[in-house]
């Protein structure tokens, strides 16, 4: 799991699923890191987002789906 604490940001009801991104800054290329998976309310000061850590699913998803993947 990753968990995110911006003040007044956050991923709310009827985002479960919805990408947590990451910009690489030497390439500047996004690459999609996390899953809303659950949360406190929405965008609460002192509530973290919990999103559920792709890299950890990867293996299950290439053969699941049969996809392939770019190297980051």
């Amino acid at each position: 799991m990753i968990c995110t604490l911006t003040p007044g940001k956050d991923a709310c009801k009827g985002d479960s699923g919805s990408s947590l991104d990451w910009l690489d800054p030497k390439s500047q290329k996004y690459s999609a890191i996390g899953v809303v998976s659950f949360g406190d309310g929405c965008a609460k000061d002192d509530k973290p987002g919990v999103y559920a850590r792709v890299s950890r699913y990867i293996k299950w998803i290439k053969k699941t789906t049969g996809a392939t993947f770019c190297k980051p």
